[in-house]
């Protein structure tokens, strides 16, 4: 039967639609490992045909495999018993696999077989995203976890503040009703908890963040419109591919990793942003207007949650109603919005083995954004450095400059940037002791995508456009 579903598998790759697509699944999915496992080649090649034919055919087939095998576990679970319905329930599966195989073949060989690519709207290139001052210093906080609790606060605190801007994110219960005694202090201990899971996961937190934003941009149509997300949108979104089924498994998403999502939702849910002075864009009698504006909400506004029931009464809730808070979704419509395009790789690159990635492609986003459409931008390589959150090793600083420069290669191949290279790095400098602090003066000159540029042209364009207007 093994020997039957690969070779079949291999007549199906020989149809170029199925193969573009296996070759486009393959290397974003680490459950399939056809070199050392021909099987597994049988497995993804099934999977692309039952999730992506279209016909009623190989529609109904895929029903009966979401429907599973149906089989009669005896009532004497004996360990035999158990062998022989697993051994079973995988030759029925197999010859399923069999039989969507035949009908592709034949249908092919009709001219009648017809695969749909997988699309889904955050595999683009690039998401739009706020870009104000605000949304990039609180995803950085975020991102890194970087929350105290300094002298005189009961809540975990972090700084947003800048130059243009006075604000604070506050990990904290509602203000509903005053908190004291014991129960004071089991919430301290347990929004402490939560910023320990910043520390460790705090990317993943940022990746959500820029979802719910992108997803709540592309459908609300005002700005207390909400959404509904699941954490498998979420999961999807990041890049993370659904587990196939097959081999007697169930497929799609694990429940830890929806559990994962879940908590970092519950994380920004209880994240207030206080803002104590902000300069925003207003239209008064059809001219802009800078103004100063001071507020407060949540990070995310969360209406209700979805999900099932667990045993001791409470929800394990993987889906949600919610937007962005007040602070950030009422500057993100009309004239003067705020918005960005991040690349989709930001939000694909692991939070562990890639976090210098994932945390440069986030900080020149919002650089190219509001640095006027500059094709290059020449950031220092400390301004770099502090953008990942990362100190030299002074050790072993080649460590670092080395881990540095693997990510902006990476950036370069993936297209996040167009090219980078030094501006004024002299290479004999390393043989100097502490040269790490000459190094972190240097100039690095990072070209923009060029569809990213165009696209930031042609909305300055439009805003010179729009103020020449407003002015005769």
């Amino acid at each position: 039967m093994q020997e039957q579903l690969i070779k079949k598998a291999e007549k199906l790759l020989n149809i170029k639609t199925v193969r573009d697509i296996y070759e486009n699944i393959l290397p974003h999915n680490d459950h399939f490992k056809p070199d050392t496992d021909p099987l597994d080649k049988a497995f993804l090649v099934s999977e692309i045909i039952l999730r992506l034919g279209e016909g009623p055919e190989l529609e109904e087939m895929a029903a009966a495999c979401d429907r599973g095998p149906e089989l009669n576990l005896p009532d004497s679970k004996t360990k035999i018993d158990l062998e022989d319905y697993s051994k079973e329930l995988v030759n029925k599966t197999y010859q399923q696999m069999l039989e969507a195989m035949d009908k592709a073949l034949e249908l092919h060989k009709e001219k009648r077989l017809i695969l749909k690519k997988p699309e889904d709207d955050y595999t683009k290139d690039f998401i739009e995203i706020a870009s104000s001052q605000l949304y990039h210093n609180f995803r950085d906080r975020i991102s890194t976890g970087r929350f105290e609790i300094p002298d005189g606060e009961k809540w975990p605190v972090a700084d947003l503040s800048s130059k243009v801007l006075k604000s604070k994110a506050y990990i904290m219960p509602d203000r509903d009703e005053p908190i004291v005694g014991d129960n004071l202090r089991e919430l301290q201990t347990l929004m402490a908890s939560k910023v320990t899971d910043l520390a460790k996961e705090g990317d993943i937190a940022a990746d959500v963040f820029d979802i719910v934003t992108a997803k709540w941009l592309k459908e609300a149509k005002h700005y207390e419109a909400m959404v509904t997300l699941t954490a498998d949108d979420i999961l999807k979104a990041r890049g993370l591919l659904p587990r196939l089924g097959g081999k007697g498994k169930r497929g799609g998403y694990r429940e830890h990793q929806r559990k994962e999502i879940q908590q970092k939702i519950d994380v920004l849910s209880y994240t207030w942003v206080t803002v104590e002075e902000m300069e925003i864009v207003e239209i008064v009698k059809g001219k802009r207007k800078v103004t100063k504006w001071r507020g407060e909400s949540k990070a995310i506004a969360l209406t209700s949650r979805f999900g099932q029931v667990r045993t001791d009464g409470s929800t394990d809730a993987f889906a949600w109603r919610l937007r962005p808070g007040d602070v950030f979704a009422r500057f993100l419509f009309g004239p003067g919005r705020q918005t960005a395009l991040l690349s989709q790789k930001a939000l694909n690159y692991d939070p562990y083995r890639q976090k210098w990635e994932k945390r440069l492609a986030r900080y020149l986003a919002w650089i190219w954004r509001i640095s006027s459409a500059r094709t290059q931008e020449g950031l220092l390589v400390k301004t770099l450095l502090d953008a990942v959150n990362m100190d030299v090793d002074r050790n072993r600083p080649s460590r670092t400059r080395e881990r540095l420069e693997e990510a902006l290669d990476c950036l370069q191949e993936d297209r996040v940037i167009t090219a980078w290279q030094y501006d004024n790095l002299n290479e004999n400098m390393t043989s100097k002791r502490g040269w790490w602090r000459n190094w972190l003066e240097c100039k690095i000159v990072i070209t923009a995508p060029t569809s990213v540029i165009t696209q930031y042209k042609k909305i300055k364009e439009k805003a010179s456009s729009d103020y020449l207007l407003d002015k005769n």
